[in-house]
């Protein structure tokens, strides 16, 4: 619970730095990942439309691993990750999983974007 909670208030504290510093949209290219589960909820689905709509990013749908995703993400190529998932979801392995696709998207061993987890205990704490 320490480590979930740790890891849901460092993306607090990486997005609240991102929403009060300036747009990076700009000639930056975003992504998100969200599961076909989570984006069938309209609370969460509500979620990544507002991540649409502030960055222009673009939406990429996984079925039941994260993985599914990694060709067409590293395709795009993109500056800015986020992974957009429940509780139920964001599990030690979840994150496990999303570092070693974001490490995995080329072939040298380091992160290939900046990305974050967005969760929250509802969807209304992630908006």
């Amino acid at each position: 619970m320490k480590k979930f909670l740790f890891i849901f208030i460092l993306i607090i504290v990486i997005l609240a730095e991102e929403a009060l510093g300036p747009t990076l949209s700009q000639g930056k290219v975003y992504a998100v990942v969200v599961s076909k589960k989570t984006l069938s909820n309209p609370g969460w689905k509500k979620v990544v439309g507002k991540l649409v709509e502030k960055y222009g990013a673009k939406v990429f749908v996984y079925s039941s691993d994260v993985w599914e995703v990694c060709v067409n993400l590293s395709k795009l190529a993109s500056d800015y990750v986020c992974f957009v998932a429940p509780p139920s979801e964001a599990s030690p392995e979840f994150v496990k999983s999303v570092n070693r696709l974001m490490r995995g998207l080329d072939d040298d061993p380091y992160v290939d974007a900046v990305w974050a987890i967005l969760t929250g205990y509802s969807y209304d704490d992630a908006l």
